[in-house]
């Protein structure tokens, strides 16, 4: 059996919201790697939905 000697990395995306890096996210964990994704939360000044990446 060969073995995979691709390193696994620890990678953080900030502005993880967006379109382009939130498909990033999903293909870097689908290769097992660690991934951290940091956004900004902005509270919502009337009853308008806040959004955030979960």
């Amino acid at each position: 059996m060969e073995q995979n000697n691709i390193a696994k990395l620890n990678v953080v995306i900030t502005g993880a919201t967006s379109e382009l890096r939130r498909e990033t996210t999903h293909q870097l964990v689908a290769r097992k790697h660690q991934v951290t994704g940091i956004i900004q939360y902005k509270k919502s000044t009337k009853n308008e939905p806040t959004k955030g990446f979960v």
